[in-house]
């Protein structure tokens, strides 16, 4: 089993994974779909090839481990929880370890990002779907110095916009004001490689360091649910790029 290099589960009532997974020393990829899991083992860090790891379905799932942090052959992430697991709220503080992890993508209700997230040195693109959850970004998510596109979607706005499609009715204006606004760190302008920002979901005003952002190529804020800072409107912020190719901004509903 020591040389075993691929390995899926689908649909096993295991609540938690045995330390010996531990052992598995040349394995490079792990797709595990499981709606009973409950938790990972610590020595799970001790995977040191695994190059690609899928959790999907794991509604509950609490928590990574501290060791996740030693995964240092990781270069691809997916973690698949939807909305129906409110347990798994962060990442670890270690999870900022991941030197080589290239692409993220998670579809969950996290509440925050590790402050560690920014030495995520490698990460060039993160798509993230926080659920109805708004998560709280770190200052360190400027330091994200290869991001080249981010991706972020509040599941409550996808659900107003798919009303409006299929019943052709208007979300309520408290309904739209209760659904709390997100608010990008000030050091989101520091991130030197982003082309590509898509946003979909209320935006808090944007930070001053905004403008700073010259590579950027591509701008989405889809389904209008943004605010104004103060005498200087988003629309005139986002066409002050310089190399921008590609800009498209829903209709407000506020």
């Amino acid at each position: 089993m020591k040389n075993l290099k691929y390995l899926k589960k689908y649909y096993e009532n295991l609540r938690n994974l045995l330390n010996s997974i531990g052992n598995l020393s040349s394995l490079k990829e792990l797709v595990i779909y499981n709606h009973c899991l409950k938790k990972l083992p610590e020595s799970f860090g001790n995977l040191a090839c695994l190059e690609k790891l899928e959790l999907r379905e794991c509604h509950q799932l609490e928590k990574l481990p501290e060791s996740f942090g030693n995964l240092r052959s990781l270069k691809e992430l997916e973690l698949y929880f939807h909305s129906f697991n409110k347990r798994f709220e962060t990442l670890p503080e270690s999870f900022g370890n991941l030197k080589s992890l290239e692409r993220l993508d998670i579809n969950g209700c996290l509440k925050r990002l590790p402050e560690s997230f920014g030495n995520l040195s490698a990460l060039e693109e993160f798509d993230f779907r926080c659920g109805k959850t708004v998560p709280f970004f770190p200052e360190s998510f400027g330091r994200l110095k290869s991001l080249r596109k981010f991706e972020f979607e509040q599941e409550v706005c996808h659900e107003m916009m798919t009303d409006i499609l299929e019943n052709r009715e208007t979300p309520r204006l408290e309904d739209i004001q209760n659904n709390a606004a997100i608010r990008l760190p000030e050091s989101f302008g520091n991130l030197p490689s982003l082309e590509e920002l898509s946003i979909n979901g209320k935006i808090a005003p944007l930070p001053e360091s905004f403008g700073k952002l010259k590579l950027l190529k591509k701008l989405a804020l889809r389904f209008g649910f943004y605010t104004y800072r103060k005498g200087n409107s988003l629309l005139s912020e986002a066409t002050s790029f310089m190399f921008i190719e590609s800009f498209s901004i829903a209709k407000p509903y506020v």
